[in-house]
């Protein structure tokens, strides 16, 4: 499963609200919206572009490690390798 967290700084004081029904609702009046500098807004920018691609990696070596053990539990089981002693 790949997740996508939402990276951001919006932030609210307890913005979501949940009816008696059990949906939830945003209450887009109370969420916060910092005001940063263009430096700091560029310094996180890429801080979270490589978060992105660090998590992407991940996912792209659990992916792999997952075929190589259903590959190898194939060979084992079609006699193409023999268990370690």
């Amino acid at each position: 499963m790949h997740r996508h967290p939402q990276f951001g700084h919006i932030r609210g004081a307890h913005p979501v609200t949940a009816s008696p029904s059990g949906s939830h609702r945003i209450d887009v009046r109370r969420i916060e919206i910092p005001v940063l500098d263009l430096d700091r807004q560029r310094l996180l920018g890429e801080a979270f572009r490589r978060i992105s691609a660090f998590q992407t990696a991940l996912q792209q070596l659990s992916d792999l490690g997952a075929d190589l053990a259903v590959t190898l539990a194939e060979a084992l089981a079609g006699g193409g390798v023999e268990p370690a002693s």
